[in-house]
């Protein structure tokens, strides 16, 4: 099958995946919403108010440098040089 039509078929499955996704509920609590008339985001089962999202920044930071740390470790590489010799230092 070419990559054309396998990137399609990953087109529908995410359209439809993303679609589902609000309806399905977890004791009472969706998987992934954002209530804007009730000023809460349903995520995985937990329902956080606005008063909580503050944290989401400080959580999207750690997420993102936890990759960064992960992909520099799995390379082998040295976060302290990140290329550069030991006379650079």
């Amino acid at each position: 099958m070419e990559y054309r039509i396998k990137r399609y078929y990953a087109y529908v499955v995410a359209t439809i995946f993303s679609i589902v996704l609000p309806f399905i509920t977890i004791n009472g609590n969706h998987i992934f919403l954002l209530s804007f008339d009730k000023l809460q985001l349903h995520l995985i089962g937990t329902a956080f108010d606005m008063q909580e999202l503050y944290l989401m920044p400080f959580i999207l930071y750690a997420t993102m440098l936890s990759e960064f740390l992960h992909v520099y470790s799995y390379r082998g590489e040295s976060l302290l040089c990140l290329g550069m010799s030991s006379d650079n230092l």
